[in-house]
C-alpha cells in the first residue's frame, strides 16, 4: 500500500483551510454543505479545526444524501436521495 499524504500532512492541510475560512467568510451567511456519507469525517475535522481557531464562529453545516447507485449497486446518473432542508435550498446571497 502506498501512503499519499501522511496523517500530519491532512492535519496541516485542514488547518490551512479552516484559516483560510474564518478570514474570508461571515459565519453569519456562511453554509457548509456535507455529502453523506463520504465527506462526514473531513466536516468534522474541518469544523473542529474551525472551532480552535474561532470559537465563536458557529458553522453552519447542513447535509445532503446523493448517490449513483440504485438497488442493484451498479452505477448510474447521480441523483439526490435526500436534499438540504427547505431554508436552504436556496443558497443565493449566501456564502
Amino acid at each position: 500500500m502506498k501512503i499519499l499524504y501522511t496523517q500530519d500532512q491532512i492535519e496541516d492541510r485542514i488547518a490551512d483551510m479552516a484559516q483560510e475560512i474564518v478570514a474570508k467568510y461571515d459565519p453569519k451567511t456562511t453554509v457548509f454543505v456535507s455529502l453523506l456519507n463520504g465527506a462526514v469525517p473531513f466536516t468534522f475535522l474541518l469544523m473542529q479545526a474551525i472551532l480552535r481557531l474561532k470559537p465563536e464562529f458557529h458553522p453552519n453545516v447542513q447535509h445532503m444524501y446523493v448517490s449513483r447507485y440504485g438497488d442493484n449497486r451498479e452505477a448510474g446518473k447521480l441523483k439526490v436521495i435526500d436534499d438540504l432542508p427547505p431554508d436552504y435550498r436556496d443558497l443565493h446571497g449566501r456564502q
